[in-house]
């Protein structure tokens, strides 16, 4: 479970500005228990 963070940080600081709403919600969904 801890292992999607790091990559989902990581994915965040590759996609454009675009794409950072998209990574933000995956945050978000994480933080909320609803993934992992």
């Amino acid at each position: 479970m801890d292992r999607l963070y790091p990559l989902m940080h990581l994915a965040d600081s590759a996609l454009p500005a675009g794409g950072y709403a998209f990574s933000n919600g995956l945050e978000g969904a994480y933080q909320l228990g609803l993934l992992g």
